[in-house]
């Protein structure tokens, strides 16, 4: 497993980490082990996999042009930098790469997405194409322009889908089959709402989509041959008075989604039906400060929150239906986590 941490402080967070961290992960016990670390790159926010097994990783320069790595990793879980290539865009937050050699950057403050070729070798090229969005929403402290926070791909590889937290919406972009990407159009979004991240479901033509500003869990159609995005249900996903959802899982069975909420640092479980409906079952104390990110491990047996504020990584145990059991490993010290990838 891997932990992106803040290693370079700015003006919204500090920063105590180290950078890149490669662990080992105990699927019986829920131990973590530190294995190596990388500190030549700055605040490693958000990682991925390629199709040829490298690691990507995004890292954030603090309001300068943010860039995009590749990693190899070997069976000792040692990192060997094989590239970087400049994102171009402020506040880079995410990122994935597909089956088609190309990998996808989405940029937070200025509303940006890159694309680069990356071949298999671990080679990463400038831009190939670069998209600026525009839009407000009726937050002004919060939605002034556009504000990308997301690049993921549908689970067929058609469809690109951007959540944008400035402008109310997802925009859509078609993938042709060299990974290239059609203009945007956008699926509009409750105004207000602050679209942040979503998880496409991997059988049926749904996806999930959290709002960082209302805290709401929505569901919404996609359509297979367009892609748009039209919502059928929204539940709440917080109590919490001041909404600041961040990250959204789907359990490995499928039939659990999970939405954390930094502001009362917890996470809220919801029963996935057969026809992807949902419905609430609980809500788990983090056991930390500011949940930026948890991920499930690959048996869904555990489930791992990385509390950025608390500079530490909770480990919970979950019951044979992907729900917390009320037992947990003990937690893993780790300055300023805020992403994990197995």
């Amino acid at each position: 497993m891997f932990i992106g941490t803040y290693n370079r402080p700015g003006a919204w967070f500090t920063a105590h980490g180290e950078g890149l961290l490669s662990c080992s992960f105990d699927a019986a016990t829920g131990s973590i082990a530190r294995r190596d670390a990388f500190a030549d790159i700055a605040n490693p926010t958000y990682l991925a996999r390629s199709s040829e097994g490298l690691l990507l990783v995004a890292t954030d320069h603090y309001m300068e042009p943010g860039a995009v790595h590749a990693f190899a990793v070997n069976a000792e879980g040692e990192l060997q930098q094989l590239s970087s290539a400049d994102a171009q865009g402020q506040a880079v937050c995410h990122l994935c790469g597909d089956r088609k050699g190309k990998v996808y950057v989405a940029s937070y403050m200025d509303g940006r997405l890159t694309v680069h070729d990356l071949d298999a070798a671990g080679r990463l090229s400038p831009a190939v194409q670069v998209f600026r969005y525009e839009g407000s929403g009726p937050n002004a402290a919060r939605q002034e322009a556009s504000h990308a926070h997301q690049a993921v791909l549908a689970p067929d590889g058609r469809h690109l889908y951007v959540p944008d937290l400035g402008a109310d919406c997802v925009w859509v972009h078609g993938v042709d089959s060299q990974g290239r990407l059609s203009s945007p159009d956008a699926s509009p979004i409750a105004a207000g709402s602050g679209p942040r991240h979503l998880v496409c479901d991997r059988v049926l033509p749904l996806a999930y989509l959290v709002g960082e500003l209302d805290g709401v869990i929505r569901v919404l159609l996609r359509d297979p041959q367009g892609g748009a995005l039209t919502q059928l249900a929204a539940h709440p996903g917080t109590d919490s008075a001041v909404p600041a959802a961040a990250a959204i899982r789907l359990h490995p069975s499928g039939k659990i989604l999970a939405a954390s909420e930094r502001s009362d640092a917890k996470i809220s479980f919801f029963a996935v039906a057969a026809d992807g409906s949902l419905n609430f079952v609980s809500r788990l104390s983090c056991g930390g400060k500011t949940p930026r990110d948890f991920a499930f491990d690959p048996s869904g047996r555990w489930l791992l929150c990385a509390c950025q504020d608390s500079d530490l990584i909770t480990i919970h145990e979950l019951a044979a239906a992907g729900l917390p059991s009320g037992r947990r490993a003990p937690d893993f010290p780790c300055g300023s986590p805020v992403n994990i990838l197995f």
